[in-house]
């Protein structure tokens, strides 16, 4: 297995670090086995993008990766998932019998079953939950990014700070602002964007802002 490939399954453990079984978060992450954006891995191969960006065009035309374009905030992301993941999890596809015996039992037009949600058509492939999933993403580095505009920039504030529970024996604050994303997922996405920058001291790692806009 590939380097990259190992750091999109890495990457998949810090997306949803914390949630219920039962919560709406926890239904969510079991639809996303295995991805992360190529943001993230810039983000892990900073010293050497240009190998990364070769690496994974190499994995994209040997089938091993799958890539899905997507737009967060008007700006072009790109996810990548592999190829088995992806088939094990999303690729259970109806024979054109199956897809007969469906039309003719039910009597439903095709336009139909697309309304009630049963066929898909799109020119690109997608994920289920995808754009809640974004929205999420997005919501999380205005949250990150005003918290750096507080001075608050240090990495062990910004992990008190999303940590810090509301009440006693409540889950923390920004679960709920985050969905249960991990905030080390969006760091990674956000320096991976070149939205951050982290810096090491002698006091601990520091995230600083670099102007750009997402």
């Amino acid at each position: 297995m590939s380097e990259i490939v190992d750091q999109i399954i890495k990457e998949t453990r810090t997306l949803f670090p914390h949630f219920r079984s039962a919560s709406r978060s926890a239904r969510i992450v079991a639809k996303y086995p295995h991805i992360c954006t190529k943001e993230h891995l810039y983000a892990a191969f900073e010293d050497n993008i240009s190998r990364c960006d070769a690496e994974i065009e190499t994995l994209l035309l040997n089938n091993i990766l799958i890539s899905i374009p997507a737009t967060i905030s008007n700006s072009d992301i790109e996810i990548l998932i592999p190829q088995d993941t992806f088939k094990s999890t999303y690729g259970n596809e109806l024979t054109s019998d199956e897809m007969s015996y469906i039309l003719n039992k039910n009597g439903e037009a095709p336009s139909t079953l697309v309304e009630k949600g049963f066929l898909t058509i799109a020119e690109t492939l997608s994920l289920p939950h995808l754009g809640a999933l974004l929205r999420i993403l997005h919501k999380a580095i205005n949250w990150v990014l005003g918290q750096i505009k507080k001075r608050v920039n240090s990495y062990k504030s910004l992990v008190s700070l999303w940590m810090k529970p509301m009440k006693k024996d409540t889950p923390p604050l920004c679960i709920f602002k985050f969905r249960g994303i991990g905030i080390e997922w969006v760091l990674h996405f956000m320096i991976g964007f070149g939205l951050i920058e982290q810096l090491y001291t002698p006091v601990g790692v520091i995230y600083k802002s670099t102007g750009k806009k997402i």
